[in-house]
């Protein structure tokens, strides 16, 4: 099989998975898909360098979408399921995690209890898939840490922060990767918002 075309059969899965989740959650589904779509054609638009497209790049958008649609449907079980499964594909799904901690139908322990086993079974996951495939790495793969002090050791580490707070690349970053933890925290506040409104 042409790799294009099975490179592009995959991403057309993923989006159409992700369209499909949101004409299920959501009424003004076609509004948002458009902005999707947008968004996916603007990657296209800059002639400097060629579009990068990862593997795990809709599957995570796809992960994500899915925890924070069914964080406001308060299916919290189902939104541990999804985050486990988005942070095997990248660990930036974590971030959905703490949405288990703010779901307020929980108690505090059982929110609490949720997000370590959460936390806890993806690592243990990820773990076991390197291992399996023989990836030496002590948690995730932190580019070549053979070990648990090398993480930080890493130069990789500190170019990243060079990157989040460097003034060259650090709006794009920000708003690529930290964004995404933003958006994450502005969820559950804007549902207290409205209850608070509407009373």
């Amino acid at each position: 099989m042409d790799f294009k075309l099975f490179f592009g059969v995959y991403h057309a899965t993923w989006l159409f998975l992700l369209f499909l989740v949101l004409i299920v959650y959501r009424k003004d589904a076609l509004l948002i898909m458009f902005a999707v779509f947008g968004g996916l054609m603007y990657n296209l638009t800059d002639t400097a360098q060629p579009p990068f497209y990862y593997p795990w790049d809709l599957p995570t958008m796809f992960f994500f979408t899915l925890a924070c649609l069914l964080y406001d449907s308060r299916r919290l079980w189902p939104l541990m399921v999804v985050v486990w499964l988005g942070g095997l594909f990248k660990e930036t799904t974590l971030c959905c995690a703490l949405l288990i901690l703010l779901g307020e139908h929980w108690t505090l322990k059982k929110r609490v209890a949720g997000f370590a086993a959460t936390v806890i079974a993806t690592f243990a996951a990820n773990k076991f898939l390197m291992t399996l495939y023989g990836v030496k790495a002590p948690i995730l793969a932190m580019n070549d840490a053979p070990g648990v002090i090398d993480i930080i050791r890493n130069t990789r580490l500190f170019y990243n922060f060079d990157i989040l707070f460097g003034l060259k690349r650090a709006p794009l970053c920000w708003f690529a990767n930290a964004g995404s933890l933003l958006i994450i925290m502005l969820i559950p506040w804007r549902n207290r918002r409205d209850v608070v409104s509407n009373c």
